[in-house]
Parts: C-alpha cells; structure tokens; sequence
C-alpha cells in the first residue's frame, strides 16, 4: 500500500494502492480491468485466482472469491475461524453418486455436491464451453480457465498431459530464458483471422450498396459493406438505428456494437458490447467476416454472399446451446 483510496472495511477499492495494483481484504492484491476482470493474488493461500466476466458489480464478484472460494482452501477453515464444517467441504468434494465408469473421462469420476470428481485426484467446478475451477488438492494448486468451444474433455486432457507433470515438488528455479520465451509466444497469439483466397477482389456494385433485409431476418433491418481504409465498414441497421462496425484487413479493428445479426446478439450479448472484427474475400462472391468479443470467448462469422441484387447472409457461432449455426438470411437492393 503506497497511497491511501479510502477508508469502507468492507470495500476491495478502499484498502489502499500500490504500483498499479490494488490492495484487497483478507491480505490479497490484484490487477483488474473493466466489468470484472481479475488476476487475484493470495499470498498467505500461495495462490492466483483469474476471472473474466463482463458484469457491473465487481465488488459483487470480489464478494463471491471471499465469500465461497477462500474457505474451500483450507476445508473451510480461514483466518482462525472454521467458517464451514470441514467434514461438509471433505462431503461435498468427494464422490456422492457415480456417473458414468470409462477411467479415460472427467465426467465419470464421480459427483459431489454441485462439484465434479476428476482424474488425478482432483475435483473441479465448470461451466458450459469449457469454463473452469479445478482444485488439485495434492499439488496444492487451483488452476482457472475461460475457453469457448465444445470439447470440454480435450481442455482436461491438456490439463493433466501437460500442466500436471510439470508440478515439482519445492520451489521452482526460474530461467530467464524460458519467462523471455513464454513471454514472447503470449505476445504472438491471436484469434485465427479469415484467410483471402488469393486473387479474390469485390464483387462488382457490392459495395456502398444497402440491402434491404426481408421481414424475417430478425432485428436486422438493412445491411451495407464499405472500403475504408483500413478494410472495410460493416453498417448493420437495427430498430434502434444504425451500427458501424469497423473490420480490419489482414489485422484486428477494435470496436462496440451487436455480436451479429440482432441487436442483442445470438449469444445473448450487449448491443454495445466490446469487440473486435477482422474480414477477408474468402471466395469469388463471398466476404467472411469474424467478429470476436473482446471479454468473452466467443465469436460469430458471418459470410454475406452477393448474388446480382441480392446478398445472402449465413453463419455461425463457436459455441451455442443446439445449432451453431444462424438461419440464412437474404437482403435486395430493392
């Protein structure tokens, strides 16, 4: 703590400020971004808690690790006070009723209450696309991570291939080289952008054209394609009005504005959530654009295909709950 920022106990913005992290209660500190995005550091537990949400209580979100997370460490007991029985917390992580008996899956290892049983003696608690909190109770270590795609199993296998041999038991040494690499490569990554086909050039009057989109399209009321001069303008009118979202060429564009073809988005999301869109001519007819957000793990694709007068708008989502795939749509210039 380098500066004060108030005085409420009960406020993880009120216990002080270093070199750009926050103090918080129970003797953590932590980096956070916008609605809910955390890297959570508990020295006295020798442990990192990481969160993406998208939420506008992020003292709510604070509560919860407090409040649920941090007895769970020690069977409930914390800070002298043994806040759940620990025979309840040994219950609960333990196998309750069995699921399923193929030793190769992370969803027949047994179920506790409202906990999994895993592989390598550990237990965990998920959510839909490959979120997760896996407690691995014989390494010491809680391991957290936010994905979006459908094989929840193969996130375990990598887990358990690759993470878990690399647990030692004492204090690791550290290699310059190796944090110089690692660092390197997380630099490096990003989504997987649409590839051109080379060659590939605008659709003859498909640009700065408005296609009026027919009845059933959903939210979407018209649709137009700009060059700019960084790609090109996708102008999505809605009942509301009209959204301009910026697609990068060969790169990402950052930006707000609907998911895809509604104004709250197929997963439900904002419409002035935070995005990122980039787009390539994919065939001789075809523009595919991939919009990202930019707080969650999910994106959509789009790929507006012109046919004379017309465009037909088709694609889908990484993940969905039944079809990833949109309903085609269809729009004319008249």
């Amino acid at each position: 703590r380098q500066v004060s920022n108030g005085s409420n106990p009960a406020s993880d913005w009120d216990q002080g400020y270093g070199y750009q992290f926050w103090r918080c209660r129970n003797g953590a500190y932590r980096g956070d971004g916008a609605f809910g995005q955390y890297c959570i550091v508990l020295p006295e537990q020798d442990a990192v808690v990481a969160i993406t949400s998208g939420l506008g209580d992020m003292q709510g979100v604070l509560n919860i690790v407090w409040d649920r997370l941090l007895p769970a460490f020690q069977k409930g007991h914390w800070n002298g006070r043994q806040l759940l029985p620990a025979a309840w917390v040994e219950a609960a992580t333990s196998r309750q009723v069995s699921n399923g008996s193929n030793p190769a899956s992370d969803w027949d290892q047994g179920y506790g209450y409202q906990f999994w049983r895993c592989r390598n003696g550990a237990y965990r608690g998920d959510g839909a696309f490959g979120q997760y909190c896996i407690v691995m109770p014989e390494q010491d270590a809680v391991v957290a991570i936010t994905s979006g795609l459908g094989d929840m199993q193969g996130v375990l296998n990598i887990v358990w291939d690759r993470l878990l041999p690399a647990f030692q038991a004492g204090k690791a040494k550290g290699d310059p080289r190796n944090r110089e690499a690692l660092t390197r490569r997380l630099a490096g990554l990003e989504v997987r952008r649409p590839s051109a086909l080379p060659g590939a050039t605008p659709v003859q009057g498909a640009l700065g054209r408005t296609y009026r989109m027919a009845a059933s399209s959903g939210g979407l009321q018209a649709l137009r394609l700009e060059e700019s001069a960084e790609g090109w303008h996708l102008v999505r009118s809605f009942p509301g009005g009209e959204q301009t979202l910026a697609v990068g060429r060969d790169r990402w564009i950052q930006g707000r504005g609907a998911l895809g073809l509604q104004p709250a988005g197929p997963l439900g999301g904002a419409d002035d959530g935070l995005l990122a869109a980039s787009g390539a001519w994919t065939g001789a007819d075809t523009f595919t654009v991939k919009i990202c957000t930019r707080e969650t793990p999910h994106h959509l694709t789009l790929r507006l295909r012109f046919e004379g007068e017309t465009v037909v708008v088709s694609g889908e989502s990484n993940v969905a709950f039944g079809n990833r795939s949109l309903p085609e749509v269809r729009g004319s210039v008249n």
